[in-house]
C-alpha cells in the first residue's frame, strides 16, 4: 500500500508541475490573474488532501469513528479483533480445508445482514491453530449505514463471495 501511496503523491506533484506550467503560459498570453488561480488552488487542494483526510479521520461509511485514526488507505481500518473460528465443512457448503498461511482475506458480514452487505476482512493467524485469530476490517461496503461495532460474543460470518465458510465470534474487543 506505501508503494500505491507513493504513485498516487508522484502523480499529483506531477500534475502539479504541469498546472503551473499551463497557468505561467496562461499568465504570459495575457489571460486574467484570476483565471490562472482556480487550478493552483485545486491542485493544492488535491495535495492537502492526504493530511485533512488524517486529520478528520475516515469516513463512517468507512468503518470510521469520529475520533481520527490510521489512514485507510495505508493499511487496516480499524484495530484488531481477536476472534474464535468455526470452519464449515464442504458438506455444509464451507471449503474443504481451513486457509494456509499466516493471513487470509476475505469477506464478512453479520448474521442478519442480506449478503450483498459485506466487509473486507484480514485473519490473521499466529500459529498451526485456524480457530483463533485477529481480525481487522480492511474495507467497509458502501451500503453499511453504520460503522461495524461489535461486542464481545458478537457474531459475523465470514464468506468467500455469497457462500459461508466460517462461523466468527468476537472474543473481546479492543480498546483505542
Amino acid at each position: 500500500m506505501r508503494r500505491r501511496n507513493t504513485l498516487i503523491l508522484v502523480v499529483t506533484l506531477v500534475a502539479a508541475v504541469v498546472v503551473l506550467v499551463f497557468d505561467v503560459a496562461l499568465l504570459r498570453a495575457g489571460a486574467d490573474p484570476r483565471a490562472a488561480l482556480v487550478p493552483v488552488v485545486i491542485v493544492v487542494l488535491a495535495l492537502l488532501q492526504p493530511l485533512l483526510t488524517r486529520a478528520v479521520g475516515r469516513p463512517r461509511w468507512l468503518g470510521g469513528a469520529s475520533a481520527p485514526s490510521t489512514d485507510h488507505a495505508a493499511g487496516p481500518v480499524d484495530l484488531p479483533r481477536p476472534v474464535h473460528l468455526r470452519w464449515l465443512a464442504a458438506a455444509e457448503g464451507g471449503r474443504q480445508a481451513p486457509p494456509v498461511g499466516g493471513r487470509y482475506e476475505a469477506s464478512a458480514r453479520r448474521p442478519d445482514d442480506p449478503p450483498e452487505v459485506r466487509l473486507r476482512v484480514e485473519l490473521r493467524f499466529a500459529g498451526a491453530d485456524r480457530t483463533a485469530a485477529e481480525l481487522r476490517v480492511l474495507s467497509a461496503d458502501a451500503t453499511r449505514p453504520a460503522p461495524l461495532e461489535v461486542e464481545a460474543g458478537d457474531r459475523l460470518l465470514i464468506t468467500e463471495g455469497t457462500r459461508v465458510v466460517a462461523d466468527c465470534v468476537i472474543a473481546a474487543v479492543p480498546r483505542a
